[in-house]
This record gives C-alpha cells, structure tokens and sequence, in this order.
C-alpha cells in the first residue's frame, strides 16, 4: 500500500506544469524607443526601423505576440549579447513567436529592434515562463538621444550583402550606421531614414509616425534629440 501511495504522489509530481506569466503592452516596466503609436495601450505599433522594445524579467523562457502590415524583420537580443542575436521574421496577423528558452530560471534582459520598415509592427505583450516569472525594471534611461535621417545609405539597405543586393531579409539598422555610431555614444537612437528618399521627399516626413501617413505626426516634444544626423542626396545625383 506504502508504494502505491509513493507512484501516485511521483505521477502528481511530474505532470505538474509551470503557466506562462502574461505580461501587457502597458506595463511600465517595458520600455519603448523610437517613435511607437501608443494610442491604443492594448496594440501599440511602430514603423521606422530601429525602433525597440527593451525589458528585464525573470525566467527561462520569453515568448511575445507580435502582427504586421506587411513580413519585416526583428532582432532579438537577449542579455546584451548581440554577437548571439538572431533575426526573425514577423507577418501579418497576430502571432505568438518564441524570442529565447532553455534559459537560466534567473534575471535576464531582452531587446527588440525592428530591422526592416515594410510595415506597422504591433507588440501585444509577452509570455514569460519560470518559477517565478515576472518582469522587473529596465535599465535607466539613456541620457542622450540622436535621431538618423536619410536615404538608403543610412537607412540600411542591403546592409548584409555585399553586392548592393536589397532583398527585405538583407536590410537592417541594428547593425547600420545609426545603431553602431548610438551604441558607441551610448545613446537612444531613432533612425526615420527610408530607401529611395531624395532631398525633396525628405521635406515633408520629418515629423511623422508612418512615413506615408501625412495627418499621423509624432510629438516631437518627446525625447528631443541632441543631435539630429542627416545623410541625403545620394538619390538626387543626375536629378
């Protein structure tokens, strides 16, 4: 009787399963970079490339239920080691997407940053698994802000071909001009650069979210820039 008493309790015990902790858009403790459409708190997106999500939390797995417009491109950092980054690929339609597990069950950091601007990204909230999951506060707050506006040259087209080949997969911005010179001053970055811009086209789309949305401004009181570099005419040349 003793030992049928003894597998019981074992079978209980391995059949016990940890619930993933759910985290909202909202939480305070997230913070966004860039310029990000946080009107609805529920769904807040984001179009440039090079715009974040950055976190602290404890756990050994993250996941996030990410949709899009249009198929762009996401890297995922997990506890600075961009060396280790990877790149997903994210569509339309809200999906779940693992973003790390197999993870130490401690206190890990995690960075978002959007490679690619084919469309609106939204970002409706995270699923942290572990014993004690739960997120904690982020890094503080990055003291100098710089924004990047240009053309394809800063902007990160075929950043990772060597053959000016502009397939979406091998464009990028973490790796870019923007993100390196802003990790190098140690600063928040927004990079509005879009491919094909020309000086003319560039005198109407400073102030916007989306770059094709004329009456969508962003609030340029927000994080206002030290510094704003501009990289144009590259596309004017023979006009």
């Amino acid at each position: 009787m003793q030992r049928s008493l003894t597998f019981v309790f074992l079978i209980l015990l391995s059949i016990t399963v940890e619930a993933a902790q759910f985290i909202e858009p909202g939480n305070e403790n997230i913070r966004y970079t860039g310029r990000w459409d946080r009107s609805n708190p529920s769904q807040p997106w984001s179009y440039a490339k090079g715009t974040s999500l950055i976190a602290n939390f404890y756990g050994s797995g993250i996941s996030a239920t990410f949709s899009d417009t249009s198929t762009d491109y996401l890297r995922i950092i997990i506890d600075g080691a961009d060396s280790d980054s990877t790149k997903i690929q994210v569509t339309p339609g809200a999906t779940s997407y693992e973003l790390a597990s197999g993870l130490n069950d401690s206190l890990h950091s995690i960075e978002i940053v959007k490679e690619t601007d084919a469309g609106r990204w939204s970002f409706q909230g995270f699923d942290i698994e572990g014993t004690d999951a739960r997120i904690e506060v982020p890094p503080a707050v990055l003291a100098r802000k710089l924004v990047f506006y240009g053309d394809s040259n800063l902007g990160g087209d075929s950043l990772e071909h060597e053959q000016n080949q502009s397939a979406r997969s091998l464009r990028g911005s973490y790796y870019g001009f923007a993100g390196i010179v802003s990790r190098m001053f140690n600063a928040q970055y927004s990079n509005i650069s879009r491919s094909g811009a020309s000086i003319r086209s560039l005198h109407a789309s400073f102030d916007r979210i989306d770059w094709f949305t004329p009456g969508l401004l962003w609030d340029l009181s927000v994080d206002p820039p030290q510094a704003v570099i501009i990289n144009i005419g590259a596309n004017d040349v023979g006009r």
